[in-house]
């Protein structure tokens, strides 16, 4: 309504919006890059095909989608498009993927792996109930999906979560 101000806790929350994204917009712009990259290796690493027909891609076809955005993803850090407080984290992503390699894409070869979606993760979900706490447990890597495997390496190595300069 013209004239009324509303309520003055959503202008609160309204200005404390403003000042959170004045003080670390850049950074978040910088984040999201980033994580654009990590997305976009995940979904490379998922067995798509062109048509819902055609025989899904052998390891050696998605290792090499997966190589080539690693390689576009080196050449961002190269030239400063990942920034410097995130490009040791990207690196060590790609270093992690190129070591995995051969174990990594053989299971792509594999008749009849599953697919493992987040929801199979850990089966309380399927039940209804969330895991206590922050952390959930994820069954062997093993028994997980090619990217699944991939997302379980990293944040058993720390790499699940990244805190930006200054925390």
């Amino acid at each position: 309504m013209p004239g009324q101000k509303g309520d003055p806790r959503l202008a609160r929350l309204r200005e404390l919006i403003r000042r959170a994204q004045v003080r670390v917009g850049a950074r978040a712009a910088e984040l999201r890059r980033a994580h654009d990259w990590l997305r976009e290796i995940a979904r490379r690493l998922e067995p798509t095909t062109a048509a819902a027909d055609d025989p899904p891609p052998s390891g050696a076809q998605v290792r090499a989608r997966v190589e080539a955005c690693l390689d576009a993803l080196a050449a961002a850090c190269a030239t400063g498009e990942v920034a410097a407080w995130l490009r040791t984290k990207a690196e060590h992503a790609a270093t992690v993927l190129r070591r995995l390699g051969d174990g990594l894409y053989h299971t792509y070869d594999v008749p009849g792996l599953p697919a493992v979606g987040d929801h199979a993760i850990d089966p309380r979900h399927d039940q209804g109930i969330d895991p206590p706490g922050d952390r959930f447990s994820l069954p062997p890597p093993d028994r997980l999906g090619p990217a699944v495997s991939v997302g379980h390496h990293l944040l058993q190595n720390g790499l699940g979560t990244i805190t930006a300069p200054g925390r």
